[in-house]
């Protein structure tokens, strides 16, 4: 992993160096560049040299994202959001083969001590357990979660524009079809903090809502079918978990989370003793505490506000940034570019330079 990120710092490199034209050097640069090497350090102190060094290669290639000039960034979302949507789009076809017993599995594999059950390992598609007969669409990756996560992220880069991308269709059926709690409940509030502008979106939004759940609940085979199953009743009350479908972390983890923000240990986090600790398991943001620590904790929130150029649009930008917080509760993967990347080129669209570029061209046309 590491000798993979290094390389790709240094391709990185020599793009900026033979396409200068293409970057920007934005004067906050320098402070975004001392947030890494503070954020990569308190790494190196806490769990170990290597883990710092680590957490700087995956960094750094940030800064070359974010000096990226704004068409760029817009050509490059759109190549992402294309080619992500064909690689899924050929998984749900072999998603509908496979469930339906067309194809036979390619490989049966058990993810060894992993909390994941034995999956059929087919091209673009890993089958694993579902609901009864059900499997839940989770493309190439080992949880519908994970899956839910990067689409919903990349549909808010993307501002749910249906209508102009057509490849978001097919992003929006993978959500669907991955019955993720968490990736719905994230696509909607994105969806709702970009298109309720008006009263009457406010109304139609509403009447479909209360429609579709009276369908799901009452109507589809009386509330026995998969989405009532693995969604709605997921959000029901419960009292020890807050919700039903509250599965983030283990019983120990929430102890052990307990105890340490008893004694103060939260701080800097248990370092190498909580990467090592076999009964922290789950995901969310107690894991990410447990380890990293409330100081890194911080440091990374300070990059994501410092990752908003000064000329984009601050209402998409800090909806962006609420929107990241709220999947950091549930799954803590900040240094993932499959965060980074989204956020970066969906802020950096909404610059001003693009914004009247696009509006010159549609007054031309």
């Amino acid at each position: 992993m590491n000798a993979t990120v290094a390389v790709l710092d240094v391709l990185m490199l020599v793009c900026l160096y033979f396409n200068p034209k293409k970057y920007i050097i934005f004067k906050n640069i320098p402070i975004i560049l001392t947030v890494i090497i503070l954020l990569s350090a308190l790494s190196a102190y806490t769990i170990g040299p290597s883990y710092g060094l680590s957490n700087f290669f995956v960094y750094l290639p940030v800064l070359m994202l974010y000096a990226l000039k704004p068409e760029w960034k817009a050509d490059l979302l759109s190549y992402i959001t294309k080619w992500f949507s064909i690689i899924l789009g050929i998984s749900l076809l072999v998603y509908l083969l496979a469930i339906t017993g067309i194809i036979p599995p390619i490989g049966r594999f058990v993810a060894g001590d992993l909390p994941y059950p034995p999956y059929e390992n087919y091209i673009f598609f890993i089958k694993t357990r579902g609901y009864n007969a059900f499997y839940r669409f989770n493309g190439p990756f080992l949880e519908p979660g994970h899956l839910s996560m990067i689409v919903a992220i990349l549909l808010y880069a993307n501002k749910y524009d249906f209508k102009n991308n057509r490849y978001l269709w097919v992003l929006l059926v993978t959500i669907v079809l991955s019955f993720g709690l968490a990736g719905y409940v994230i696509t909607i509030i994105g969806f709702l903090m970009i298109k309720l502008k008006s009263i009457r979106n406010v109304v139609i939004l509403s009447v479909v809502s209360f429609v579709s759940v009276y369908v799901v609940t009452d109507l589809w085979n009386d509330g026995d079918n998969p989405v009532n199953i693995l969604i709605f009743e997921r959000l029901q009350y419960d009292e020890k978990k807050g919700i039903a479908g509250n599965n983030r972390t283990v019983q120990a983890t929430d102890k052990l989370f307990s105890t340490s923000s008893k004694y103060g240990e939260l701080w800097l986090g248990l370092g190498k003793d909580g990467i090592n600790n076999s009964s922290i398991k789950g995901a969310g943001f107690k894991i990410y505490l447990l380890k990293n620590g409330i100081i890194a904790t911080m440091l990374v929130f300070c990059l994501y506000w410092l990752l908003m150029p000064r000329k984009c649009d601050k209402r998409y930008a800090y909806s962006f940034l609420v929107l990241m917080t709220l999947i950091f509760l549930q799954r803590a993967y900040p240094s993932w570019y499959t965060w980074l990347l989204p956020y970066i080129l969906g802020i950096g669209v909404t610059q001003k330079y693009v914004a009247k570029k696009r509006f010159l061209l549609i007054k031309s046309n």
